[in-house]
């Protein structure tokens, strides 16, 4: 039993910490890359401020899942068919319906998240943050064993529970999908706010102008006008706003590589840009780069 608990206890505090200091990390490379680029240092009020919203973030998840972890606790005499799943995780039963085993901690994201995965986008999450973002949430619970990541839908999302399979796992629909939406599937905005990109503007003329100076001839400029998207601060950020609409989730979009997606779309000929001399880029829609992946 006393085990038992300290593992428990011990995988909470590896995925609240592993996922504390990814934030800080990224949180100070970034105000890094501002004090070796900008004209004047950055204010380090806002850094302390930032890291202070991480570390109270951080520290409501973490009350967050250890009570979440003592109330299963109680319940655990009441878990049915225990004794189906494999003896390492026995114990573990109690928190709820059992997913499977998993070879990775990523195997066990890409399978919450879309088993299709179309690779029009979703091979540039970072399964590692989706998957403690998963955990953190409170709606999976995860333990390694046997070198294996075992995962369990807790009940109070995944209802009553019982052993399962990968199996099971690579059928279920991805997580936003809209047959699988409830008053309770914004859990995860909780982990990851996801705040969009600047919103673009319209600027067709200055856009018509910088690709007749580009050398673009009347044709391809007739063809992509009808197109144009918007003039964006980044490519990535029109990638962000296709895939929202979509119905990717906010809080997993801020774990996708935005600007690799865009070149990749741009290289399959559904996106183009030209850059603007006065900032940002205006992007042309080209064709549906998630068209072949809604058809399956």
């Amino acid at each position: 039993m006393r085990e038992r608990i300290e593992r428990e206890i011990d995988r909470d505090a590896r995925v609240i910490t592993s996922g504390f200091v990814h934030e800080v990390i990224a949180a100070a490379l970034a105000y890094l890359q501002q004090t070796s680029l900008a004209a004047r240092c950055p204010d380090p009020v806002a850094l302390f401020d930032e890291l202070d919203a991480i570390t109270g973030k951080f520290r409501s998840f973490h009350r967050r899942l250890n009570d979440s972890r003592i109330n299963r606790r109680g319940d655990r005499g009441e878990r049915e068919g225990a004794e189906l799943l494999p003896p390492a995780v026995r114990p573990f039963a109690h928190h709820g319906k059992y997913l499977g085993a998993f070879p990775t901690f990523e195997a066990f994201a890409h399978a919450c998240l879309d088993p299709g995965r179309p690779e029009e986008w979703a091979g540039y999450v970072d399964l590692t943050q989706a998957g403690l973002d998963l955990h953190i949430s409170g709606r999976f619970w995860t333990v390694d064993a046997d070198g294996l990541t075992h995962a369990f839908a807790v009940d109070r999302y995944g209802g009553p529970g019982g052993p399962g399979g990968r199996a099971g796992a690579r059928r279920a629909r991805p997580l936003w999908s809209r047959s699988s939406r409830s008053r309770d599937n914004d859990w995860l905005e909780l982990v990851a706010s996801g705040e969009a990109p600047p919103l673009p503007s319209r600027a067709p003329e200055r856009a018509l102008a910088l690709l007749r100076a580009s050398g673009c001839d009347a044709a391809t400029i007739d063809e992509m006008m009808p197109r144009y998207a918007g003039r964006y601060v980044q490519a990535g950020h029109h990638a962000w706003y296709h895939l929202r609409r979509a119905g990717v989730p906010g809080w997993l979009l801020r774990r996708v590589e935005l600007e690799l997606v865009a070149g990749d779309w741009s290289r399959i000929g559904a996106l183009a840009w030209v850059d603007d001399p006065e900032g940002g880029v205006h992007v042309f829609a080209i064709t549906d780069p998630l068209a072949s992946a809604r058809r399956r």
